[in-house]
């Protein structure tokens, strides 16, 4: 006989690299960005928003990039950085994207 699990995944994948990054958003609206063997979770829409403007507005200057958010410094290489920076950027727009959705669904459930 087939066991079925009765939990449930409620979180939404925004964005990912195969073997090497995801971003994703939980039921309670934290956003998970993983890349590497680093995870950063934020809480609040604000918070992720600061770390894709962060990312935009970093340069390239040189053989290594550095991101310093809060507490955590990341280090890539131009091509890593590249590489976030874009799964950054597909990420923000599907959160956006997610957001309207719920919104718009929880303005059904009122009803």
């Amino acid at each position: 006989m087939e066991q079925r699990s009765l939990t449930t995944d409620t979180s939404s994948t925004l964005a990912t690299i195969p073997g090497r990054g995801l971003v994703r958003s939980c039921h309670s609206g934290c956003v998970h960005v993983t890349y590497g063997c680093v995870t950063l979770d934020f809480c609040r829409p604000e918070s992720f928003d600061r770390l894709v403007d962060l990312v935009r507005r970093h340069s390239l200057d040189g053989h290594v990039a550095e991101i310093q958010y809060g507490h955590a410094s990341l280090r890539f290489s131009p091509d890593q950085f590249e590489e976030f920076a874009g799964m950054i950027a597909v990420a923000s727009e599907h959160l956006e994207q997610l957001l309207v959705v719920r919104r718009l669904l929880s303005g059904f459930s009122e009803t």
